[in-house]
């Protein structure tokens, strides 16, 4: 995954409805503010919905050039950009009874959403831990190590406002 200093462009996308006064909204904002290679593009496309998944890919053809990230293991389908998604966990294949309903279906869908994200060209993964990295390595063997890379969640949500602005912290979260 880049560091800060190979990063030549990156786009945030956030909610159009997003809160200006909200405290992750302002701690994106002075990173990005910190970065002369990094904007937040507000968007009117609602997250965890159908038009999500289907028409990112086609929102972002805007952007071509731009790396995109996306916090979550479910990288929407058709973007063309190099883009960056993070894998929290792989409870869904891990723990037994962790799905109830619908077991098989659920665990199928949640597996070839994730391998949509670590095999499709040009993408990179987080893992949040290295037991989220053992355990993708372990149900996807063939994801090569330079698509994987982890960044434990509190390296990026600890600190203060004046930390967080600082760009030596913000090389290391990049």
């Amino acid at each position: 995954v880049a560091h800060r200093s190979e990063i030549t462009s990156l786009i945030v996308l956030v909610e159009s409805s997003i809160q200006p006064q909200n405290s992750l909204y302002k701690r994106l904002e002075i990173l990005v503010g910190s970065c002369n290679c990094a904007s937040i593009e507000k968007t009117q496309i609602k997250v965890f919905s159908f038009k999500h998944y289907f028409s990112m890919g086609k929102f972002l053809r805007k952007f071509q050039g731009y790396e995109y990230f996306y916090p979550h293991f479910d990288l929407p389908l058709g973007i063309k950009n190099p883009s960056q998604c993070v894998i929290h966990d792989l409870f869904p294949l891990v723990v037994k009874g962790y799905i109830v309903d619908k077991p098989f279906i659920k665990k199928i869908v949640f597996y070839f959403l994730c391998m949509h994200s670590l095999l499709a060209y040009g993408n990179r993964c987080i893992a949040i831990s290295k037991s989220t990295y053992n355990d993708i390595h372990r149900f996807f063997p063939y994801v090569k190590n330079e698509k994987l890379r982890v960044v434990h969640s509190s390296d990026c949500l600890t600190g203060t406002i004046d930390e967080i602005g600082n760009t030596e912290s913000l090389k290391s979260f990049l």
